[in-house]
């Protein structure tokens, strides 16, 4: 099983267990499955991780943020596979 772990600015640290056949989304906005209300840094939709059936992994998605998704230390600019250990930041 895959499992987000999740660092607020201010340090406070949640788990979410991704979910093969489940879209997580990521935002400010409540509707997100992952919802970070009050940082104005991200976008209402930010960015997602879904299951990919094709590549047998779970595949970040910036969804059109305005600041960028970024994974280990670099911003994506198209879906990418994840691996054990990266670190996203939105």
């Amino acid at each position: 099983m895959a499992t987000l772990i999740i660092t607020e600015a201010n340090g406070t640290q949640r788990t979410y267990e991704l979910q093969r056949g489940a879209t997580a989304t990521m935002g400010r906005a409540e509707r997100n499955t992952l919802s970070f209300p009050r940082d104005l840094r991200i976008s209402n939709a930010h960015c997602s991780i879904y299951w990919s059936e094709d590549k047998s992994a779970f595949v970040l998605s910036d969804l059109k943020s305005t600041n960028g998704t970024i994974l280990n230390l670099d911003r994506i600019s198209a879906d990418i596979v994840l691996t054990d250990n990266d670190k996203i930041r939105i």
